[in-house]
């Protein structure tokens, strides 16, 4: 069977964890969609809805509309499917659509470090 890069990773995680991303493996996506330059248009998101794109590699296919001002770009929509996709190493069949449409928030980011005070970090809901 033929992986893609960091998708082997995946495999290994959970079968150790039993399937479920543990909050650490969202915090370590969440820091690399952080690192690309990409930020949340919106302020929270869920841990059940990360896991439901998760759990079904097939459901993360589709597109994430991203506005730019500018300066920045940010994701209008399906936040809990890159987050997902990013867990699984990327994945071919998610793709990233420019929109006119501008975001909920434009004030938040995907991480926060705790010397970073002048940040609002999205916020982890169950």
């Amino acid at each position: 069977m033929a992986y893609k890069a960091g998708q082997c990773v995946v495999q290994i995680a959970t079968s150790v964890t039993g399937g479920a991303p543990s909050n650490a493996q969202i915090n370590q996506a969440l820091k690399q969609l952080d690192q690309s330059g990409l930020r949340p248009g919106q302020t929270e998101i869920s841990q059940s809805g990360i896991m439901r794109y998760y759990n079904n590699p097939a459901s993360i296919r589709g597109t994430g509309d991203v506005f730019r001002d500018g300066v920045q770009r940010f994701l209008v929509d399906e936040h809990h499917r890159a987050v997902a996709s990013t867990m699984r190493g990327g994945s071919s069949s998610f793709y990233y659509m420019p929109t006119n449409l501008p975001p909920s928030a434009a004030n938040v980011y995907w991480y926060k470090e705790w010397w970073q005070i002048w940040r609002s970090a999205i916020e982890l809901t169950p």
